[in-house]
């Protein structure tokens, strides 16, 4: 029985290699194939990772500009804060620190100089103020600007007004002291009487209208300078967080 199997051993070896190279080249394959994946896969999570990385460093300098804007604009607003109040002080300062009483028919030149150093400090507290309006929005602190800006046109109008009377008096009175020398002795003392009578209630009206408006402005002025410190605190705070 086996001696008539003899002529097929060949045969079913050939058959039995051919089985096992095909099972060993499948099983090389699958191993290439498996290398390959995983080769493609690291590239892949490579190519994701750089990617990952770029986009986060964008991220981060994006990031890094809007904090640094940020912190600038906040800066520029604390400046436009503090610059206002600095600016109102010399504006109102300007309206507060002269008297007429310091000055007379033979000293009233300082005073023709003087609207004109008035209204380039309220020139520069408007400035002030639209620097304030660019990088400010809290209405209150708007508010309280305006509030504080028309109390103190009334001061401004009452010394203009004033000193214009004055001024006005002294000339005159310059003019008719020429004429009265002229005249004697009664026309010049008649002439300084006149100019006396004058310019009393002139003083007198100046110095009242600028107490009442004065007290009148005390109550806002100090409302906007707590609003005032009150953000640039938060401003500070901001800050201070942010580092």
């Amino acid at each position: 029985m086996y001696n008539s199997l003899i002529p097929y051993i060949p045969t079913i070896l050939i058959l039995g290699l051919a089985i096992y190279m095909k099972s060993f080249i499948k099983k090389k394959a699958e191993n290439f194939a498996t290398k390959k994946d995983i080769g493609e896969i690291t590239t892949i999570v490579e190519e994701i990772r750089k990617q990952y990385n770029s986009e986060l460093e964008f991220l981060r300098s994006k990031l890094s500009l809007y904090e640094q804007s940020f912190n600038s604009i906040k800066s520029f607003e604390r400046n436009a804060l503090i610059e206002i109040s600095n600016k109102y002080s010399a504006w109102l300062h300007s309206l507060l620190n002269f008297n007429l009483i310091f000055y007379s028919y033979d000293f009233y030149e300082p005073l023709l100089q003087l609207p004109f150093n008035v209204l380039q400090k309220h020139l520069e507290f408007d400035i002030a103020e639209d620097n304030l309006h660019l990088y400010v929005h809290d209405m209150q602190i708007i508010n309280k600007a305006l509030e504080l800006k028309l109390a103190t046109f009334e001061l401004e109008g009452s010394l203009f007004k004033s000193l214009s009377l004055f001024i006005t008096n002294c000339k005159l009175y310059n003019q008719k002291i020429e004429l009265a020398e002229k005249m004697g002795l009664d026309r010049l003392e008649q002439v300084h009487a006149e100019y006396i009578e004058k310019q009393e209630p002139v003083i007198d009206r100046s110095m009242q209208e600028k107490v009442t408006i004065a007290n009148k402005i005390n109550a806002p002025h100090i409302e906007f300078i707590k609003v005032l410190n009150h953000r640039i605190y938060q401003l500070i705070q901001v800050n201070t967080n942010s580092l």
